[in-house]
């Protein structure tokens, strides 16, 4: 408001100057009502959904020293409030985090070794669209080649597995860093997502057990509905 006072020429100063002063004292008003106050969120760069299932599970969740998103800290740690833990929150201070996902991203040995360097525990990580090609031999010698999702074989399940996921984000956490049950409760073993090719061969072979398969679709029903 000084400033505007100086730049302008009386009487117009005066005038310019209330104008200043009056968007100052309503802007609280304004910034309280933004997108932390109530109104609508834009969550194209966040995956809002997943970021709530971590918060919701904060007690199993929190002990962990999860992975998230570079995008996504921010957000995170303003749903889990006080006393939360992320592993970068968005700021030039841990861009490098950028370039660190991407080399780790290269092969499944270099993600090995970063989630080692890093010491974690898990990961809340985007659902990234690639494939892995792999081959099943099958007892009578033959093969078969599938192409399934990165995470099958960056995340190997018999460290991580998958607690959540949607068409956005999944959330994988080391199998002995949670309570058992709760494990029991949040995995899901036979519904991968983007892996229907290798589920479609497996249930055909008896291999899955379709109750088991049921109850995860009924259960990622209810936690993730569809949207309208």
């Amino acid at each position: 408001a000084a400033l505007v006072f100086a730049a302008f020429p009386r009487p117009r100063a005066v005038a310019a100057g209330l104008a200043v002063l009056s968007g100052l004292l309503v802007a609280p008003e304004s910034v309280a009502r933004g997108p932390l106050g109530g109104l609508p969120f834009g969550s194209a760069y966040v995956a809002r959904r997943a970021c709530a299932f971590v918060a919701r599970e904060r007690p199993a969740l929190g002990p962990l020293r999860l992975f998230n998103e570079y995008a996504w800290g921010g957000y995170l740690g303003w749903i889990e409030g006080p006393g939360a833990r992320v592993f970068g929150d968005g700021r030039y201070l841990f861009q490098g985090q950028i370039a660190e996902l991407q080399d780790a991203l290269s092969s499944p040995r270099a993600f090995a070794d970063f989630a080692s360097r890093r010491a974690l525990d898990g990961f809340l990580i985007e659902r990234r669209r690639f494939d892995v090609p792999t081959t099943r031999v099958y007892p009578d010698g033959t093969t078969r080649a599938f192409a399934r999702p990165w995470y099958t074989s960056y995340l190997p399940r018999a460290r991580w597995a998958l607690v959540y996921w949607d068409e956005r984000a999944l959330v994988f956490v080391d199998r002995a860093k949670v309570p058992k049950a709760w494990l029991a409760a949040h995995e899901y073993r036979w519904l991968l997502p983007g892996d229907e090719a290798a589920r479609a061969d497996a249930l055909a072979r008896g291999e899955i057990p379709r109750a088991a398969l049921a109850a995860e679709e009924a259960r990622h029903a209810r936690e993730v509905p569809a949207r309208r």
